[in-house]
């Protein structure tokens, strides 16, 4: 029977697709174009701790390119709808622990527009389709539902094996309700079909490949208390904006009065420990992400507080709650939609960034090289290339750009004796909420002080850049020749 709640239920999926949908990303950038020559070539051996979003993309693809879309088309498209799952799961999941309708909305509304959950479901990346198989799996194992939950929580392992970070909550709940040995063989079981054969099969890459965990984790430094503490308010500052000190105050309340999940709470963060104490702020909001949801009920558990602390002393009602919520809406749509694209949404394919890369590409000779961060250096090559089997990334043999990490003083001396012409490419795109803090010349400074102009004008002060092509927000440069 359709209720209102499944109603409701399937109102908040819808919505959150189409939210996704029209403001998702046009076009690939940095690791999304490599996996996206995996996917295309079936390489799935290569960095295959993503082996299950290959898989799965690969799937999506296949369907896709039935009506000749375009694999950058297939796979966002992909996110947006992931990320409607996941907001969808994120309902269930806290509606199983609050059995309360309208606050269960609200919560998973909270994850709906939260910073970086938007940013990932409007593009192209591994994180939303691990997050929706996680919050599918977390709710499945509270019902009780052991063996669809092992299944789908292998493929979130699969996906990328950061998901491992959660296994504790299924630990904490099975320990909880007292599960026998029985019950938890229908959750490993499936889990170790699907997980295990493919483990075997890739664990050397997996542990120690070019991406593997134990080599990349090895060259990481640990960070220092203070810079733990500044990249965990970052992050959640960055995602729930306003919304944000409540984490703490959730945490607070739980203490009080339900040390059951005050306790997970502590368990989770103990299980985050390694990749807090390793991670920068930048890899750490995606490795939090598939715990968002706690962050969203703990946000939920201190607004109700303090609106029932007002209703009660203030008499003033759930007034709290109806001016806060929508100002974190509007916030984090400024932020990360922006108000230019707000009223512009995109319901068909842009292709402007191809068609700039490919007409730049046009413009320039094979005896010239591009000058590009990681990020727009494997797009240029991705959505440039003639031979499919062109290898995209420069520490893979493409010789058609050069990543600024990789130059120095000497390196760009030889690229201009070397090249007939060398090139930088950059974007520059500042948010809504910068142009509001800070003025033009502010603006240009801060654009100025982090662009890959001013990193090698460092490395060579007498350099001189000529502007080559400039559209919505790529600016190409042509290197003077006369550096000595």
């Amino acid at each position: 029977m359709l209720t209102k709640r499944k109603i409701d239920i399937l109102l908040l999926g819808v919505f959150a697709f189409l939210f996704y949908f029209i403001y998702r990303w046009s076009y690939f950038l940095g690791d999304a174009c490599i996996y996206a020559d995996n996917i295309l070539r079936t390489r799935f051996n290569d960095i295959s701790i993503h082996i299950g979003y290959y898989f799965i993309g690969y799937i999506f693809h296949k369907i896709l390119s039935l009506f000749n879309a375009p694999v950058d088309v297939s796979l966002i498209l992909m996110s947006n709808i992931f990320g409607a799952v996941g907001v969808v799961f994120a309902y269930l999941f806290v509606y199983e622990i609050l059995y309360d309708h309208k606050l269960s909305i609200i919560c998973a509304a909270i994850l709906l527009f939260s910073g970086t959950y938007v940013e990932y479901s409007t593009q192209a990346e591994i994180y939303i389709p691990q997050v929706a198989f996680i919050l599918a799996s977390m709710y499945l194992f509270y019902k009780e539902r052991n063996i669809l939950s092992g299944l789908l929580y292998a493929a979130a392992l699969l996906i990328t094996p950061i998901s491992v970070f959660v296994l504790p909550y299924y630990i904490f709940i099975a320990v909880k309700r007292r599960s026998s040995i029985k019950e938890m063989l229908y959750f490993i079981i499936p889990f170790m079909v699907i997980y295990l054969p493919i483990f075997l099969s890739i664990y050397n890459e997996l542990l120690w490949g070019r991406r593997g965990l134990l080599r990349i984790s090895s060259n990481l430094p640990y960070n220092s208390l203070k810079m733990i503490v500044s990249n965990i308010v970052f992050v959640l500052i960055k995602s729930f904006n306003i919304l944000a000190p409540f984490v703490l105050i959730g945490h607070i309340i739980y203490w009080f009065k339900d040390k059951s999940k005050f306790l997970l709470l502590c368990i989770l963060w103990l299980s985050y420990s390694y990749v807090i104490a390793k991670l920068s702020r930048f890899d750490l909001e995606t490795a939090f992400l598939p715990i968002f949801v706690y962050f969203a009920l703990l946000i939920l558990n201190g607004i109700v507080f303090i609106n029932i602390y007002l209703k009660n002393n203030l008499k003033i009602g759930n007034a709290f709650g109806m001016i806060i919520l929508p100002c974190y809406i509007i916030l984090s749509v400024m932020i990360w939609i922006g108000p230019a694209k707000i009223f512009h949404p995109q319901i068909t394919p842009d292709n402007n960034f191809k068609n700039e890369m490919l007409a730049f590409k046009e413009r320039i000779s094979d005896n010239d090289i591009l000058i590009a961060s990681f990020w727009h250096g494997v797009a240029f090559a991705f959505y440039t290339r003639y031979n499919p089997e062109e290898e995209i990334e420069t520490t893979m043999g493409n010789q058609r750009w050069i990543d600024i990490d990789q130059l120095n003083v000497e390196s760009v001396r030889q690229l201009l004796n070397e090249f007939a012409d060398v090139y930088v490419m950059e974007a520059y795109a500042p948010s809504a909420v910068a142009k509001v803090i800070f003025d033009e010349k502010e603006l240009e400074d801060r654009y100025f002080e982090q662009s890959l102009k001013a990193q090698i004008e460092n490395m060579a002060s007498n350099i001189k850049f000529h502007e080559y092509f400039k559209k919505n927000d790529i600016m190409i440069y042509r290197l003077d020749r006369s550096y000595d």
